[in-house]
């Protein structure tokens, strides 16, 4: 909706009956229309209609991304998104994704989720942490001289496991089934 002032007599050219006269106001909805009317001179724009600014991005996996974006990413998936689907729409669609398919929704996205650690208390009483990484790999970690660094290829063990660091810094885990007595 713009308000217009008139510069110049004329006929409304929808009804033929309405005429605009020099110095009067006008307000028009049509946003070509009143372009016309401004290049031919005949009136002059003096306030303008705040447009809408619509919310074109989804708030998914903490982040906020683009919703065309996302509307092709789960298109790649073999989930199907309206055009006409509105933000809300959107991000409840995605809500309800199965894990799997989140997975393949947060890859297509390029978004990587932050590894999850968990510190151990080892026999002894020192700690390490292993750390999930995005990929399903563990890393391990240990403190030397008051710095975090990678654990050396061996056994660690904790009351409950046993974790085992390769040479290439790989680890795995075992759990202790029949825990020998503590002497």
């Amino acid at each position: 909706m713009a308000k217009v002032k008139v510069k110049v007599l004329f006929q409304d050219k929808y009804d033929h009956v309405t005429r605009y006269q020099p110095g009067s106001e006008a307000e028009f909805s049509d946003e070509a229309r009143v372009k016309d009317l401004v290049a031919k001179g005949w009136v002059e724009v003096i306030d303008e209609a705040p447009k809408h600014t619509l919310k074109e991005t989804i708030t998914a996996f903490g982040q906020e991304i683009e919703r065309a974006v996302i509307a092709d990413a789960m298109k790649s998936i073999g989930e199907t998104v309206h055009h006409a689907a509105g933000i809300v729409k959107i991000e409840e669609k995605v809500a309800e994704l199965s894990d799997e398919k989140k997975v393949a929704l947060k890859s297509t996205l390029g978004i990587e989720d932050d590894p999850v650690s968990e510190v151990i208390e080892l026999v002894g009483g020192k700690c390490i942490e292993i750390v999930s990484n995005a990929d399903g790999s563990l890393a391990a970690y240990g403190e030397d001289n008051g710095e975090t660094v990678h654990l050396a290829a061996g056994e660690y063990r904790s009351a409950t496991h046993i974790y085992t660091v390769g040479d290439a810094g790989e680890v795995s885990v075992a759990e202790i089934t029949d825990p020998k007595p503590e002497e």
